[in-house]
């Protein structure tokens, strides 16, 4: 179940960074923006292949760029990471 519903989700990003969308809402990143990559980043860790959606990995990539940008994995401690 969690499979298609993430399939559809990358799809329905997929489209609108397509059709021309740099940002989730509006000209410039939101909080929205920020949140919605925090949960993206970790897809691939789900088994999912992001590389089959070069909108939305040009997306992270223009996330990845903003001023003050940190990756996740220098800002979670690795032992928040470990399933328990």
């Amino acid at each position: 179940m969690y499979e298609a519903e993430r399939k559809a989700a990358l799809d329905t990003l997929e489209q609108w960074f397509a059709a021309g969308h740099h940002w989730l809402a509006g000209a410039q990143p939101t909080i929205a923006d920020i949140d919605l990559f925090g949960v993206v980043v970790f897809v691939d860790e789900s088994g999912e292949d992001l590389s089959t959606y070069p909108s939305i990995r040009a997306w992270m990539d223009r996330i990845s760029s903003l001023p003050h940008f940190a990756p996740p994995s220098t800002l979670l401690p690795p032992e928040s990471r470990k399933a328990g």
